[in-house]
């Protein structure tokens, strides 16, 4: 066929070329939608389109790839309508049964199938992907997420009865979001009785405004759902959270997208739950069926035209089948055809909602001008085609760190299974990974060493509305899908602490001093050092403060830590972190248990440290404190072989998928001054960490340190491993910073003042990777909240067992 479209061919060089002609799908229905609906087109407020007048204030902005759409948007005024919105509804939608929720959440389902096909046009055109994309995997998947959290309506009052919502919940998605991504935040939202205001980015909104007109169509009270597009093309200018009615704040999208609105909520406490687009890894050993590898890279790296959040990126072959698979794989992209958005014989559409993906394209080859480059030969358009960089630079350099700019795939070589394992978790972002290899063994072995919440055995791109997918690392933190998709949109219903005293003395605020008075220092000198990597040090400043009294009276004179003993701590503590996790369950019960047993058999010591310390509580309140740490043990130590490990039978397609719990790694743990109850706090905040896997870093402040000083020494003589506990004595506030932004801390929990902690803890977590923060006025009792202590202190992992040789013929 002639390459001029303005040409027709004759019925002779039709036969000659024997090519298909265009073959479009219809977009009648959309189109229909939109135009009954252009007029009035603006945010989605109260349960209606809410069109605003021309003013000063109001900015016209245009969305769709494929069908522009104008309207007037006031940034302000609308976003805080629709938060108002979404407050005043709230307290009804939370106050309805379960069984109504449930009834709503179903009818959406419901209508959602009536409307597949409006669905999938709308966002074609929102977007510019292949509408048979979205007719196969994106509208099945967000019904799948609607029935699925139906479910969980009905059973929450029953399952979790001592949880609760949270509230107004505010959901940013960027211009690359696919709708199942908004199934993925309103389904578990409105399932857990919130109400949500949706802040889509406004190149991608069609879809989310329609879906907003079917869920009220189908029940959802006006408020309840609330859409008010982004008006701007750079996604650091988005709107943030401004004030305290929002208690949840659920992103999806770009990095650039969550970093912005995580370090613009520095004063606020909103909890966040991010799923961020990142560097997804395929890796190929020499065993793996080749012919399936490169079907299985043009699917998951161009479906949707690589704009979902766990598109490939990066794929990582063994050195011995790396030619075989260049040479498949460039001949099957060379033969792709791109095409229109509704053309059936296009493999991949040219159109893309970021029309900076180009030019992103050819910086990132800039960077690394050696590589070859491979294009389809027969394509449609020169603003954008599937590229596969088969390159020559070390996994190191700036190309494969940044790769999740733009969808295309970069090929590099590996020599052993294991060297592919450690490229994938050093260029991975966290959040999945695929192997594909016809060795259930080395696939097995391979999955548990990947760093992520998701691997793909075989398959890549799986997913079901049952079985969870978190950010990790720098794709954000988190879950979606699943029971703890759900569990992200809840908080505990009660607020019982670990252990409270009923009084107990405020902390000094003054700057403590270096030396005590004469007439203080005892006969025998008691010096406290740092406790870290199993033995005592001297703080590296050598510098020591006296703790006062409540009369003025010197205590006790503590180490005085600074960010070289945070550093060397940290690096003390990644040394054992995969031995203490891999020495099992068991034996880290028997571990914790010994530890109770040694911390019982010095009561009196400890209670007397405690009375020292809290001066107006007698002594058996203190004994009382120090009974309750040992049953905290007791309970740690019991839960080590309890925590969830399952497997899970997939509903659509039936593959059997692993879901299992896994440690955070390196925990920070820091105890202000203001914390209730000096060692029962420390030991429940300890005490979670170890028993689920973690190590942990302690900051004490100065003036509460010594019942944690005095646990150190008792840690020697517990067997535990050096590195797992780590206690350091010093400034908690300045000395968390430091903390916060090292890169090998995996999470942070603090006890104290909320808003100050908060504020220091979001902007250097902004700065680094985005680990799990964990800010509590009061720490929570694990007795009663031990599904909250598993959430924080553990993160889940799903395992795809599809087409092992161990299953086939």
């Amino acid at each position: 066929m002639s390459k001029d479209s303005g040409s027709k061919p004759s019925i002779q060089q039709i036969f000659d070329s024997m090519e298909y002609g265009p073959v479009s799908e219809g977009k009648s229905l959309a189109e229909a939608w939109l135009l009954d609906n252009v007029e009035n087109f603006g945010p989605f407020i109260n349960g209606k389109m809410k069109s605003s007048p021309q003013s000063e204030k109001t900015t016209l902005v245009s969305t769709g790839v494929n069908f522009s759409v104008c309207f007037m948007l006031d940034k302000d005024e609308d976003y805080s309508a629709s938060v108002s919105a979404s407050s005043n509804a709230f307290s009804k939608w939370a106050e309805l049964d379960g069984h109504e929720r449930a009834s709503i959440i179903y009818s959406i389902a419901r209508q959602l199938q009536k409307h597949i096909s409006l669905l999938c046009e709308v966002e074609a055109l929102s977007r510019g992907v292949q509408v048979g994309n979205v007719r196969e995997l994106d509208v099945p998947a967000a019904i799948r997420t609607f029935y699925y959290y139906a479910g969980w309506a009905q059973l929450i009052k029953t399952e979790l009865k001592e949880w609760k919502p949270h509230g107004p919940v505010a959901a940013y998605t960027s211009g690359s979001a696919p709708l199942s991504s908004l199934a993925m935040i309103i389904a578990p939202a409105l399932a857990a009785g919130n109400t949500i205001t949706l802040l889509p980015h406004v190149s991608n909104c069609l879809s989310a405004l329609l879906l907003a007109h079917i869920c009220t169509a189908s029940g959802v009270p006006p408020g309840v759902i609330n859409v008010v597009p982004q008006d701007h093309s750079d996604e650091m200018l988005c709107p943030v959270v401004h004030d305290n009615q929002v208690r949840k704040v659920a992103v999806v999208g770009s990095p650039c997208l969550g970093r912005s609105i995580f370090s613009n909520t520095l004063d606020l406490q909103q909890n966040h739950v991010m799923l961020l687009n990142g560097c997804v890894p395929m890796i190929v050993l020499d065993s793996a069926d080749l012919d399936a590898v490169v079907d299985c890279v043009i699917d998951a790296a161009w479906i949707n035209q690589g704009q979902d959040p766990w598109a490939l990126r990066l794929l990582i072959v063994q050195e011995s089948v790396y030619s075989a698979l260049k040479s498949k794989l460039t001949a099957r992209i060379k033969s792709l055809k791109t095409g229109s958005t509704f053309e059936k014989m296009a493999d991949v559409s040219h159109s893309v909602a970021d029309s900076s993906i180009s030019k992103k394209l050819k910086e990132m080859l800039t960077i690394d001008p050696s590589s070859e480059v491979v294009k389809p030969s027969a394509s449609n358009s020169d603003d954008w085609a599937p590229t596969v960089i088969f390159s020559s630079a070390p996994p190191s350099v700036p190309v494969l760190r940044a790769i999740d700019v733009c969808p295309a795939v970069h090929v590099v070589a590996a020599r052993s299974a294991k060297e592919a394992v450690g490229i994938a978790n050093h260029c991975g972002g966290g959040m999945a990974a695929s192997i594909w290899t016809e060795s259930s063994a080395f696939a097995w072995e391979s999955a548990l060493q990947m760093q992520t919440s998701t691997v793909w055995i075989n398959s890549h791109g799986l997913l079901d509305a049952s079985i969870p997918i978190s950010g990790r690392n720098f794709t954000g933190s988190g879950s979606f899908l699943g029971k703890e998709g759900l569990l992200e949109f809840l908080k505990p219903s009660s607020d019982s602490t670990a252990y409270l005293l009923q009084s107990y003395p405020s902390a000094s605020t003054s700057l403590l001093p270096l030396v005590p008075s004469a007439t203080e220092i005892s006969a025998v000198d008691q010096t406290y050092k740092l406790f870290y990597g199993g033995g005592h040090k001297r703080p590296n400043s050598n510098t020591y403060r006296t703790v006062l009294g409540a009369n003025g009276e010197s205590i006790a004179v503590v180490p005085e830590a600074n960010r070289k003993d945070v550093r060397n701590a940290v690096e003390a503590a990644v040394k054992v972190r995969q031995g203490w996790w891999k020495r099992g369950s068991h034996n880290r019960a028997q571990i914790i248990y010994n530890l109770a047993e040694k911390l019982k058999a010095r009561e009196s010591h400890f209670a007397r440290c405690l009375q020292t310390l809290y001066q107006n509580l007698d002594l058996k309140k203190c004994e009382q404190e120090v009974n309750e740490c040992v049953n905290l043990l007791f309970h740690f130590a019991a839960i080590c072989d309890k925590a969830i490990q399952s497997t899970s039978q997939v509903a659509n397609g039936g593959l059997p998928v692993v879901v299992m719990r896994e440690p955070l790694g390196v925990i920070g743990v820091v105890c202000t001054a203001t914390a209730c109850s000096a060692l029962a706090d420390l030991i429940t905040l300890i005490g979670a960490a170890i028993a689920y896997g973690n190590v942990c870093v302690v900051v004490t402040d100065l003036e509460r340190s010594t019942p944690a000083l005095e646990l150190a020494q008792l840690l020697e003589v517990a067997e535990i491993p050096g590195g797992v506990i780590n206690i350091l004595s010093g400034g908690a506030i300045s000395l968390l910073p430091t903390l916060g932004g090292h890169m090998d801390i995996d999470a942070v929990w603090c006890t104290g003042h909320l808003h100050k902690l908060s504020a220091i803890l979001k902007e250097e977590i902004s700065k680094s990777n985005l680990k799990q923060n964990w800010v509590m006025e009061r720490v929570l009792s694990p007795l009663k909240h031990r599904h909250v202590f598993e959430m924080k202190a553990s993160q889940s992992k799903a395992i795809w067992l599809s087409g092992l040789a161990s299953f086939g013929s």
